[in-house]
């Protein structure tokens, strides 16, 4: 970050089994924290949604990457990374994978759990101030409003997901969106500008 000029690191959320949420790795996000830099969480083999399906590579990328990484996040949030290191920036691709769309639910019943855990907060305010999502292979009207609607669009950065996906399809589906010219600027580059200090 200090000799490279880099802006972020890519992680995963096991790497050989271990996973990243785990006491061991702390030093991570404190580095992280320390350099003013967010942490990319992508997808890296399934463990449960593998084993699921074995012979249909096509269905865990589809289904398995997005439940499995949507469940790593969810784990950082109860492993109280984010009360320890409160400015932590975790980003997320397709939309988030998985947390705004189940916000609500998983708050409801969570809540007594975070309390038990001494959690300083509950899921949404961890997803409100530690989250941000790219559209990356995600290009879904409904996703993307549901996603602003829990997140605010300040947290959402455009993304392609080349070579997954066209390049044509990730520029479209920007212009199209149904938002305000001032919140496309946002996505297309201020929020990227903003949280890589470009």
């Amino acid at each position: 970050m200090t000799t490279l000029g880099l802006k972020g690191a890519l992680v995963h959320g096991h790497t050989n089994g271990v996973y990243l949420a785990n006491r061991e790795n702390w030093a991570i996000f404190e580095r992280a924290e320390a350099l003013g830099v967010p942490l990319y969480l992508h997808p890296t083999t399934p463990h449960v949604v593998g084993a699921f399906f074995p012979h249909d590579p096509n269905l865990a990328i589809g289904w398995g990457f997005q439940a499995e990484t949507a469940t790593y996040f969810v784990q950082l949030m109860f492993s109280g990374v984010f009360d320890a290191y409160t400015r932590l920036k975790i980003l997320l691709g397709h939309l988030s994978e998985m947390p705004p769309f189940l916000y609500e639910r998983l708050d409801d019943f969570t809540a007594v759990l975070a309390e038990q855990k001494g959690l300083q907060h509950t899921n949404k305010n961890y997803m409100k101030e530690n989250l941000l999502v790219t559209t990356s292979g995600n290009f879904s009207t409904p996703a993307f409003l549901c996603t602003q609607l829990s997140l605010g669009v300040e947290n959402i950065l455009f993304a392609t997901d080349f070579p997954m996906e066209s390049m044509d399809r990730a520029v479209s589906f920007l212009h199209n969106l149904p938002i305000s010219d001032m919140d496309r600027e946002k996505v297309a580059h201020l929020n990227a500008e903003r949280l890589l200090h470009l």
